[in-house]
């Protein structure tokens, strides 16, 4: 197994209104590795989805007892869990933007699925941004954008192994400059009537028919994401296998950054996800 950070719990201290609100990527870097030891940083894995609730993992929140959630539990409990922390954005781009960038949504001009980061941090056009939008375009609202860096970038150039598998929905160049397998390029073909309007409702399901993906005689309810999961753990496995070949020496820190799509809306589940949770304790709303 790769080198985690252990520790307790904790609940991060809240930021007062006059701090600047953001963690910048190199914030992000220093925070994940700064306890380790010059010679041995972690290992990172960086889990990601679509919409879930974040109380879910909350060990203090009522809603975290409702749902059975053994291997998310076992992260937690053998690392840190931020549970105070938020998403910036209802929409896919605006948020993983801010996320991957450690730039506020207003920062970093991104308000709507239409609309990644224009620009790589060393100035190259994103191609979905030139595709949708031209050159031109893309050059002028990149240096509106101001983007110095991603958490990929900074942790690259710290020497880490970036691995990436799945959603990643920011442009930046991110699916040219990275690898394995990065997916979804920020920028949902440019500006159209459903994608412009999507922030009046969010819950509008993206899926032509998602009960076609419900099966209760299968546990892989999403197809497409059990095919990142699963490339996800071979990387994993081939990572633990070199390591144990090498006797646990050798090679640089890695961060593997592994997202799905879901859940997502419209929210579809099947029989061997709803065994999870505890109907009994469920409350409906009057």
């Amino acid at each position: 197994r790769g080198q985690r950070r252990r520790g307790q719990r904790r609940q991060p201290v809240g930021r007062s209104p006059t701090s600047r609100g953001h963690l910048s990527a190199g914030d992000m870097l220093l925070l994940l590795s700064s306890s380790a030891p010059a010679t041995s940083r972690p290992n990172i894995l960086f889990l990601m989805c679509d919409s879930m609730d974040g109380r879910v993992v909350d060990p203090s929140a009522p809603l975290s007892k409702l749902v059975a959630t053994p291997t998310f539990d076992a992260l937690a409990s053998d690392g840190v869990n931020f549970v105070r922390t938020y998403a910036s954005s209802p929409q896919c781009v605006p948020s993983r933007a801010s996320m991957l960038s450690g730039r506020r949504t207003d920062q970093i001009r991104a308000f709507s699925n239409d609309n990644g980061l224009a620009l790589s941090p060393g100035g190259e056009p994103d191609e979905a941004c030139v595709s949708a939008y031209g050159e031109a375009w893309c050059r002028t609202h990149g240096a509106s954008q101001a983007l110095e860096t991603t958490l990929f970038d900074e942790l690259r150039s710290g020497g880490y192994e970036v691995a990436l598998f799945g959603k990643v929905d920011i442009g930046a160049g991110v699916l040219r400059r990275f690898g394995p397998a990065p997916t979804q390029d920020g920028y949902h073909g440019g500006a159209s009537l459903p994608i412009v309007t999507r922030a009046a409702d969010v819950r509008r399901p993206t899926k032509p028919n998602p009960l076609e993906l419900v099966d209760d005689h299968a546990a892989h309810v999403h197809p497409e994401d059990w095919k990142v999961h699963d490339r996800c753990s071979e990387w994993l496995r081939a990572k633990g296998d070199a390591s144990r070949s090498s006797g646990g020496g050798g090679g640089p820190p890695w961060f593997l950054y592994c997202s799905l799509n879901i859940p997502h809306p419209a929210f579809r589940t099947n029989a061997t996800w709803l065994h999870a949770v505890d109907e009994a304790a469920v409350r409906a709303s009057p």
